[in-house]
């Protein structure tokens, strides 16, 4: 090592601190073809990384976790896409849009991820060929969304709760799986509830209930969420509060915070009319850091539900009766300063989203709805409907953490397929009905590109199956799809797409 030499210059301050936080001096952006090529790069890995994963000949994959036993196996491609990484900023950018179209899947049909997923680059693959304006290429490929899912409308047949077994075998890669929904369907009908939760067992099983969902009744503030990555709040045996008086601070609640801990008890749901942002704030807060009571130091969870506009009044009555809690309505000469504990109510679980709620373990409200099918209006037959509406849970059984996320999440997507089946009805499986639909697209830029981008996904299909692709290819036997599901993918797939393929610019 060189000595320092004693008449050296010392640094100054300032010149030791910018020397310190030097940047280098690079580009961040890249512009037309180049841009373009790497985003597509990124897509292109993104794809090579799911098409293997993709049909029921589909391998898995083995993503690294971080709590033990430190691995997962999977052939959730929008599991799989987000578990990537890409070296090259620019390539990451093209692999997000990727990702967001199976998050856009997930979101608005629970299944169908992939599929998008491989659509999505398999538009950009092709469209990146074509030298026509980038504008006039999305126009063509957007107009082209109306043609491809009137195909599938046309394409769909209706089923029953007795053949909705098949369609939830497939999604969920389960025949026993499949087996067991058609059963519960055939119990709770089709516009029944089912909840997913863990037997602690190893067998799979399930339970019918009592439960009623409530539409339009989701959380407040995103904060309160616990469980399905933060997408949902889920409380057991919790004690509900419903009122109607405004709540505009914490003073109206604490009394009845502090009486709940004094009884060991730790959740509250509170459904309402209106609450102010900042009493949101702080009980989200105090589940979160906790609240010091007497000796110790409790995390006190609250689940507040705010009452949607459409429906209010029967919706706080048909809460209270299923709940057994007493509404707090100054009208009616209760409120929150003389609340008693006789006016909770409670439930066995409560399952809530950002759109709905699901009561599940509910009281026998029977007379309840035959007084409302007496007074024969259709705001009481509604109510009455949705108050009749059966619940199953069926509960997972594995031999390990790993095996049961596995099966947690095909049982999702035989729970979502089947149930959307049942709405909008079937078409053939393995993406034929998109093959079908190429027939009917116009001869347009967009229309182009689509007529070999909508090949891919029963390509790959092909390929996993070692059997070879033709254009008289048959049907699978046996093999169905949700037609909403397989609408949901094309129409998100091409809309991303269509997008990014008038980039120019790309910006790190």
């Amino acid at each position: 090592m060189k000595p320092l030499e004693q008449n050296q210059p010392q640094q100054t301050r300032e010149q030791f601190i910018e020397s310190m936080f030097a940047l280098q001096k690079k580009d961040n952006f890249l512009s037309g073809k180049q841009a373009v090529k790497k985003l597509v790069t990124g897509v292109e890995k993104g794809y090579d990384a799911i098409k293997g994963s993709y049909g029921s000949a589909g391998g898995n994959a083995v993503i690294r976790a971080d709590v033990y036993p430190f691995y997962e196996f999977t052939n959730d491609g929008k599991k799989i896409l987000e578990s990537i990484r890409l070296s090259d900023p620019y390539e990451m950018i093209g692999l997000n849009g990727m990702k967001e179209v199976a998050n856009k899947s997930d979101r608005e049909s629970g299944d169908g991820r992939k599929t998008a997923s491989l659509l999505y680059g398999a538009i950009l693959m092709e469209g990146q060929k074509c030298d026509d304006s980038p504008m006039e290429v999305k126009r063509s490929l957007e107009a082209c969304i109306t043609i491809i899912t009137k195909s599938i409308d046309d394409q769909a047949k209706t089923i029953t709760v007795n053949e909705v077994g098949l369609v939830a075998s497939i999604a969920s890669e389960n025949k026993e799986l499949g087996k067991m929904f058609q059963e519960i369907y055939q119990q709770i009908g089709s516009d029944g509830i089912i909840e997913l939760d863990n037997s602690g067992l190893p067998e799979t099983f399930y339970e019918i209930t009592e439960g009623v969902r409530l539409l339009n009744c989701g959380f407040m503030y995103p904060y309160m969420t616990n469980s399905d990555k933060g997408r949902e709040c889920e409380l057991k045996n919790p004690d509900i509060l419903i009122t109607k008086q405004k709540i505009v601070n914490m003073a109206q609640l604490d009394p009845i915070i502090k009486s709940l801990i004094s009884q060991g008890k730790s959740e509250m749901v509170i459904f309402c009319d209106d609450i102010e942002l900042v009493v949101n704030q702080t009980l989200a807060y105090l589940a979160m850091q906790g609240i010091d009571y007497g000796k110790g130091h409790i995390q006190f969870k609250t689940l507040v539900i705010k009452a949607p506009t459409l429906w209010k009044d029967w919706l706080f009555e048909d809460f209270a009766k299923i709940t057994g809690a007493t509404t707090i309505d100054p009208a009616q000469g209760t409120t929150l300063k003389n609340f008693q504990q006789r006016y909770f109510g409670t439930c066995k679980k409560i399952i809530t989203s950002k759109k709905d709620s699901i009561v599940l373990g509910t009281l026998d409200v029977s007379e309840h709805i035959k007084k409302l099918m007496e007074e024969k209006t259709d705001e009481s037959e509604i109510r009455a409907a949705r108050l009749k509406t059966k619940t199953a849970i069926l509960k997972l059984g594995a031999n390990s953490d790993t095996e049961l996320s596995h099966l947690r999440g095909k049982a999702l997507d035989g729970r979502n397929s089947s149930f959307l089946a049942m709405q909008g009805g079937i078409v053939p499986g393995g993406s034929i009905s998109l093959l079908k639909a190429i027939k009917e697209l116009p001869n347009t830029a967009g229309g182009k590109i689509l007529k070999k981008a909508l090949e891919y996904p029963t390509r790959e299909i092909c390929n996993n199956l070692d059997i070879e692709f033709g254009p008289n290819i048959k049907p699978f036997k046996d093999v169905y799809d949700a037609a909403i599901v397989v609408k949901n993918s094309v129409t998100n797939a091409i809309s991303v797409a269509a997008t990014e393929l008038t980039t120019n610019i790309v910006i790190e």
